[in-house]
C-alpha cells in the first residue's frame, strides 16, 4: 500500500518505496485540558473524514492525517503533568479515539499502541527514560507497535529475544500485526530478555537491522499498514530498553488497551448508524403493505434503527 500525496517535508521513501516519517519541523501543540483535547480530536477528524472511504478502497495510507494527529498534541495527552503533558484520564483518551474512529477507523487504530506504550514508559521507565521519551512525544514523535507474533502458541509465548551485548542489547525475531510501525518515528519491540522476562526496546524506525514489510491485508481497516517487522541483530542502546514485567503485571495495561479499542468500536458503530439513517431517509422505499409514503416511516425500519441505537 502506498499514498500518492506524501509531503516531502514530513515523509520520505525508503529503498522499498515505503514511507518513512521525518522528525517534525515544528513543535507539536501541547494540550492542557480535556475540552482542548476533544476540540482537537474533532478538528483532526473533520479533516480526515473527507477522503477516508476512498483511502480505504484504494489502500492509501492516511499519512497527512497521521502527521496532523501528531501535531495536534493528542498523542501526548496522557503524559503526566509534571513531565509537561496534560495528565488526562483514559475516559477522555477513549473519547478522543471514538471521535477519530468515527471519521477514519484506521487513523484511530494506528496510534492505539502509542498510547499503551506511553503508559509503559510511565510505569516502568527510569526517570531519565521518562524525561527523554516524554519530551520526544510532546514534540510530535510517534511510537509504533511490534509485539504480536504469528504462531500457534498462546499470545504470552514469545520467540523474539533481546540479549545483552557490548554497550547494549541485540534483538532478533519477527513480528506481525505491527500497527503503527510503518508510520512511526520509534518502533516499540516487545521481546524476552536473558532473564526470561519481557522487555520493550524503543528503536528508531530507520535503525539497521529493523525491516518493516507492508504486507498487511484485511477486509477492514485496510490502511493501518499493520504488516510484518523483521529484526536481525538489531542493536539497541541500553537506555532504550525498558523491563516491562511490572507494567504487564502491576498496572491496568490491558484495561487501558481495551478502553481504547472500545472507543474505536463505538466510533465505528456510531458512524455506521448515522450512515444507515442517511440511507434509509434518502433511498429506502416503503414496503407495499406498510401504507406509508416514505421508507423511513415504515415502523419495522424504525424499530430496526432503534435496535441499532
Amino acid at each position: 500500500m502506498t499514498s500518492t500525496d506524501v509531503a516531502e517535508v514530513h515523509w520520505r521513501r525508503d529503498s522499498e518505496g515505503e514511507p518513512v516519517a521525518l522528525r517534525p519541523t515544528e513543535p507539536a501543540r501541547v494540550i492542557a485540558t480535556a475540552s482542548e483535547a476533544i476540540d482537537a480530536a474533532q478538528w483532526v477528524a473533520d479533516a480526515a473524514r473527507a477522503g477516508a472511504s476512498q483511502r480505504d478502497r484504494e489502500g492509501q495510507l492516511p499519512l497527512d492525517s497521521v502527521y496532523a494527529l501528531s501535531q495536534s498534541g493528542l498523542l501526548g495527552i496522557s503524559i503526566p503533568k509534571h513531565y509537561g503533558g496534560a495528565g488526562l484520564s483514559y475516559a477522555t483518551v477513549g473519547k478522543v479515539f471514538e471521535i477519530l474512529a468515527a471519521a477514519d477507523p484506521s487513523l484511530a487504530q494506528i496510534p492505539q499502541s502509542h498510547m499503551v506504550m506511553t503508559h509503559v514508559i510511565r510505569i516502568a521507565g527510569t526517570e531519565e527514560q521518562k524525561k527523554f521519551l516524554f519530551e520526544e512525544i510532546l514534540k510530535g514523535i510517534r511510537l509504533g507497535n511490534a509485539a504480536a507474533e504469528f504462531s500457534k502458541e498462546p499470545v504470552s509465548v514469545m520467540k523474539t529475544r533481546v540479549s545483552a551485548a557490548a554497550g547494549g542489547f541485540l534483538v532478533n525475531g519477527r513480528k506481525f500485526y505491527a500497527t503503527g510501525a510503518l508510520t512511526a518515528h520509534i518502533v516499540t519491540i516487545t521481546a524476552i530478555g536473558d532473564d526470561g522476562k519481557p522487555a520493550i526496546a524503543f528503536v528508531d524506525r530507520v535503525a539497521p537491522g529493523l525491516r518493516i514489510i507492508d504486507d498487511w491485508a484485511a477486509f477492514g481497516q485496510r490502511t493501518t499498514a499493520s504488516g510484518t517487522v523483521v529484526l536481525e541483530d538489531l542493536f539497541v542502546a541500553a537506555d532504550r530498553v525498558i523491563p516491562a514485567s511490572e507494567a504487564f503485571t502491576q498496572s491496568p495495561l490491558g484495561a487501558i488497551a481495551q478502553i481504547l479499542h472500545a472507543g474505536i468500536d463505538v466510533g465505528i458503530a456510531s458512524e455506521a448508524i448515522k450512515d444507515t439513517i442517511h440511507l434509509v431517509r434518502n433511498y429506502a422505499r416503503p414496503w407495499r403493505d406498510a401504507n406509508q409514503e416514505h421508507g423511513y416511516e415504515d415502523p419495522y425500519s424504525i424499530a430496526q434503527v432503534g435496535d441499532l441505537e
